[in-house]
C-alpha cells in the first residue's frame, strides 16, 4: 500500500525543498497511531471524534504513514503543508481506518455472508389496466 504524495506547494525538510513524499501505512507502528491520535486530538481542542470523520485524525495518520516510509522526517516538518496537499494527506490517513483492499475486492478467505429473500408473498391484486380510451362517464355495463 506504499505511495506518493506530489505536493503543490512544496515544503522544506533540512533545509531542501521537497515536493514529492513517500509513504507507508502498513507501516505504521502502535506508537505512531497512538501519537497520530494524541496529535489530533490536542489541535482538535479534545472534541470526541469517530475516527473514520476524524480529518485531524487523518491528517496525522497520513504524517505517520510518510514517516514510516521515511524516518529522517520528523512530524513537525509535514504540520507545514498546506493547502489542497492537506486534503492529499488527509486521504491517505483515511483510507487507513477504512476497510482494506482485501475485503473490498472479496480477496478474503471468509465466505461472503448471504442475504435472505424476502418473506413477503407477490401481491395478489390484478395487474390489468383500465384503458386509456375509457372513462367512467363511457365505460360499457
Amino acid at each position: 500500500m506504499q505511495g506518493k504524495l506530489e505536493l503543490h506547494a512544496p515544503i522544506e525538510i533540512d533545509g531542501n525543498e521537497v515536493s514529492e513524499l513517500t509513504y507507508d501505512p502498513s507501516q505504521i507502528t502502535i506508537t505512531q497511531f497512538a501519537a497520530a491520535e494524541a496529535a489530533a486530538k490536542k489541535k482538535a481542542a479534545n472534541l470526541v471524534a469517530i475516527a473514520e470523520f476524524d480529518y485531524t485524525f487523518h491528517f496525522y495518520l497520513g504524517a505517520y504513514s510518510i514517516i514510516a516510509a521515511n524516518p529522517s522526517i520528523d512530524v513537525t516538518d509535514l504540520e507545514r503543508i498546506k493547502g489542497l496537499d492537506i486534503m492529499q494527506l488527509i486521504e491517505v490517513g483515511r483510507f487507513f481506518t477504512m476497510r482494506s483492499d482485501e475485503q473490498e475486492d472479496g480477496k478474503s478467505d471468509e465466505q461472503p455472508a448471504t442475504t435472505p429473500e424476502s418473506s413477503q408473498l407477490p401481491s395478489t391484486t390484478s395487474t390489468a389496466c383500465a384503458s386509456s380510451t375509457s372513462s367512467p362517464t363511457t365505460a360499457r355495463p
